[in-house]
C-alpha cells in the first residue's frame, strides 16, 4: 500500500476500492457479511502505514462516496490517531493534516464535525504548536464571508477548547 518516490502520496485504486467496501458493507444494515469479520479486516489493514492516509483521503475526496461512508472512514481515522499519531512518520502525519484543513469548510455539516473531531485529536496529541498552519486556516476561515468555513472553523475551535 506504500507510496513511491517523493511525490505527494496518493492511494492505489485497487486498496482505495477495498477499503470503501469494507466501510460500506460496516455500515449497512442489510449487510450479510459478518460485522466483526468486517472489523477484523479493518484492523489487519491498519497494520499497514499508510492505512490512515486512504481513511483521510476518503473523507477528504471521495466526494462520489455517500456522506456515511466518509463519516465512518473519518471515525474510524480518529480512533486510530489516539494510539498510532504519535509513531506514526512525519510525512504521514503531515498528509493527514494537509487533507484536514480544507475540508473544515466543507458543504455537508456532518463532515466539518467530523474533521473537528479529528483535528481535536491531532492536537491534543501534537500540541497546537506542532501544527502551526492550523491557526492560520482558523483565521482564513472566520475571515472569511462562507458561512461553512466559518462554522467549521468555530466547531473546531470549540471542540479544541472543551478538551
Amino acid at each position: 500500500m506504500a507510496a513511491t518516490g517523493s511525490a505527494p502520496w496518493q492511494p492505489q485504486e485497487n486498496g482505495l476500492k477495498e477499503i470503501c467496501e469494507l466501510l460500506e458493507q460496516h455500515i449497512s444494515p442489510s449487510s450479510l457479511a459478518d460485522k466483526s469479520q468486517i472489523w477484523q479486516q479493518l484492523q489487519h489493514y491498519s497494520q499497514f502505514p499508510d492505512f490512515n492516509n486512504y481513511l483521510v483521503f476518503i473523507l477528504a475526496r471521495a466526494e462520489d462516496k455517500s456522506v456515511e461512508i466518509r463519516q465512518v472512514a473519518g471515525l474510524l481515522l480518529k480512533n486510530n490517531l489516539r494510539t498510532s499519531y504519535k509513531i506514526m512518520a512525519p510525512a504521514h502525519q503531515q498528509y493527514i493534516k494537509s487533507e484536514l484543513l480544507p475540508c473544515l469548510g466543507a458543504a455537508d455539516k456532518h463532515i466539518r464535525s467530523t474533521v473537528g473531531n479529528i483535528i481535536t485529536v491531532v492536537v491534543q496529541l501534537g500540541g497546537i504548536l506542532g501544527w502551526p498552519e492550523l491557526l492560520q486556516a482558523f483565521v482564513n476561515c472566520l475571515d472569511s464571508n462562507d458561512l461553512n468555513h466559518m462554522e467549521g472553523a468555530m466547531d473546531a475551535l470549540s471542540k479544541i477548547c472543551n478538551e
